[in-house]
């Protein structure tokens, strides 16, 4: 990508998630179901959420990076 004059920087200006269901269910059934859904989601979590964090590279047995934030 690089070669192509992209840049590598990474970000995330807005997340939407949409769910289309058709179903005989109640609503409110498949309402519990998609609060369930993001509950259980990691990156939902990570999003509300914010968590320390950390990135290390070891290279052939040495540690070349460690990055955390």
């Amino acid at each position: 990508m690089r070669q192509l004059g992209h840049t590598t920087d990474g970000r995330t200006e807005h997340i939407e998630t949409h769910v289309l269901i058709d179903s005989d269910e109640p609503e409110e059934k498949i309402r519990e179901l998609m609060e369930e859904a993001e509950n259980a989601c990691m990156a939902h979590f990570a999003l509300r959420n914010p968590i320390p964090w950390r990135s290390r590279l070891v290279h052939n047995g040495k540690e070349t990076m460690d990055h955390s934030g």
